[in-house]
Parts: structure tokens; C-alpha cells; sequence
């Protein structure tokens, strides 16, 4: 009986043994692929990025208020000339849009557009120089705190989308330190983040590289009030994933959805004394696509 049983196990081996061979060859056969932000000057890039958050907050007075948040905005990316570092100079804008937040039953809009800012931004993806130039960023609000944006949140996930120098297969991971927006307008943080190659997908025609970032971000900031003697105390805290769509022939992003939790907390103290506090949780989602590059509308294929 024993003998029998090795020799099914040797028959049934064979042909497994085979499948798992031509199975490895393959995988060895994948081509690492080196990914690349890359244009040439006055390329132009046009994106359509949305959001929606709802957020539950406990003021100092003990009130509860919930209120919910959506944005839509057209930006748009202009490269320039190529440096001899190989960094780029790029252009952004937001051409148009509206923000909307509804509490306490009522509902208030504001329109968008006008926002331009300058960047020198890297093959990698690193943002090196944000200068704004002209108009006032969509921000949002959050019992003290404030969430900026801008049109790098439309083609670059706001800084965070970050390519590493090794050449990539399936399932490779890098990680590292992406400069992001800080609380205040202007200010701008070290926050780490971690990326994983998923593989490629078609969309709209183009065959992209999959990846998908996680990051968490813990800003933090004490302001002291122009009125009296009182110190506010704010800690902000982001964490979440955005997966992104790459275009390696285009060198850019083509799609990009995220969800994030945010957490705030405000204490103010008076004295080194705690007299009062608020806090805030709120959910963010966020959809960017591209539409139309150096003047030819994509496909909704």
C-alpha cells in the first residue's frame, strides 16, 4: 500500500511540478518597468477632481453639529521648460468650481477658480518649490483647523504621489517622506507615506500602472490669540489610502480615488490651564480624472 501511494503521489508530481516550473519562468520573464513623471514643455493637462466629506463635531460649548462638505473643480497642469537638473517647472491651476457645505440646516456655496501656483517638481514626484501666485485655495474647516487644496491635488494626490528609482514589477513597495500642506495656509509638512505596485489596468484606453499609497499625517500647531493671553492648541490627524492610475507613455496620473479619516482636536489654555476644547472626525473621499491632454478630450472608454 505504501508503494502505491508513492506512486501516486510521483504520477500526480509530475505534470504539478511542470505546471509550477512554467509558472516561475514566467514570472521571471515580467519586466521591471521604471516609472517616470516625463513631459515635454507646454504640454497641458486638464482634470475634473471632486470631493465629498461628512464630518461630526463637538464645539466648546458642548453643541454637536454635523455638517457635510462637497467640492468639485476643473484645474489644470501647464509644464514648462525642463531644467538641467531634469526637474520640471509646472503651472497650476483651478479654472472653476464650487464648494458646498451643508449644517445646521442650512447651506452655503461658494465659487472656486482663479488659484495659480507654481511648482518645480522632480522625474520622482517630489515637490521641491510651491509658490502661489495668484487667487485664494479652497480650505476645509475643521474647529480650528484647515484642510488646504489645490491643484496638486488634482494631478499629483497633493504631493504624495512619489515614484522611487528602482524599476518596478507586481507587488514591489517603496516607501519615503512626502511634503504636504501643513495646517495654515503656506506651511507645508513631512509626512511618510508607503506605496505598493498592484499591476497594470486599462482605463480609457491606456494601459496604467496600478498603485495604491497609504500615508499618515500628524500636524500639529499652537497659535497664540491676538486678543488676550489664551494659546490654542491644534492636532490634526490624516490617515488613509488614494489608488492612482499611471500612465508611463504620458509620464502622468490618469485616475486617482482616495479615502481618508481625519481627527482634530482643539484645546485652548489660559495660564498653562485647559479652559476649553472641540473636536471634530470627518471622512474624505476624493476622485480625479483626467480629460483632456495638450487639447485632446479622452474617451470615456
Amino acid at each position: 500500500m505504501i508503494r502505491r501511494f508513492i506512486a501516486r503521489i510521483a504520477a500526480i508530481s509530475v505534470p504539478v511540478l511542470l505546471l509550477l516550473g512554467a509558472t516561475t519562468l514566467h514570472a521571471r520573464a515580467e519586466k521591471a518597468e521604471v516609472l517616470r513623471f516625463r513631459h515635454t514643455a507646454s504640454d497641458k493637462a486638464r482634470y475634473d477632481f471632486s470631493l465629498s466629506s461628512r464630518v461630526h463635531a463637538t464645539e466648546e460649548s458642548g453643541e454637536i453639529v454635523r455638517a457635510e462638505i462637497r467640492i468639485q473643480m476643473s484645474c489644470a497642469a501647464e509644464f514648462l521648460k525642463k531644467a538641467a537638473s531634469g526637474d520640471w517647472g509646472v503651472t497650476g491651476q483651478i479654472l472653476s468650481g464650487f464648494m458646498i457645505v451643508k449644517s445646521k440646516g442650512e447651506e452655503g456655496r461658494l465659487d472656486l477658480g482663479g488659484l495659480e501656483e507654481k511648482y518645480i517638481v522632480s522625474p520622482l514626484g517630489e515637490i521641491k518649490e510651491r509658490r502661489h501666485i495668484a487667487g485664494q485655495p479652497p480650505m476645509l474647516q475643521y474647529v480650528g483647523s484647515n484642510l488646504v487644496l489645490g491643484p496638486l491635488d488634482a494631478f499629483l494626490l497633493g504631493g504624495a504621489a512619489m515614484l522611487p528609482e528602482k524599476p518596478l514589477r507586481r507587488g514591489d513597495t517603496w516607501k519615503g517622506i512626502a511634503l504636504l500642506p501643513g495646517i495654515s495656509p503656506g506651511q507645508t509638512e513631512q509626512v511618510p507615506y508607503e506605496s505598493v505596485l498592484l499591476g497594470e489596468e486599462r482605463f480609457r484606453g491606456t494601459l496604467c500602472q496600478k498603485i495604491k499609497t497609504s500615508r499618515t499625517a500628524v500636524l500639529e500647531e499652537t497659535i497664540q490669540s491676538p486678543d488676550g493671553p489664551d494659546e490654542v492648541h491644534v492636532k490634526l490627524k490624516i490617515s488613509g489610502q488614494d489608488t492612482w492610475l499611471f500612465d508611463p507613455q504620458r509620464g502622468l496620473i490618469m485616475f486617482s480615488a482616495g479615502t481618508h479619516d481625519v481627527v482634530v482636536t482643539t484645546t485652548i489654555t489660559r495660564n498653562s490651564q485647559d479652559i476649553g476644547s472641540a473636536s471634530a472626525t470627518g471622512v474624505v473621499n476624493t476622485r480625479s480624472v483626467l480629460t483632456e491632454f495638450n487639447g485632446v478630450k479622452l474617451s470615456d472608454q
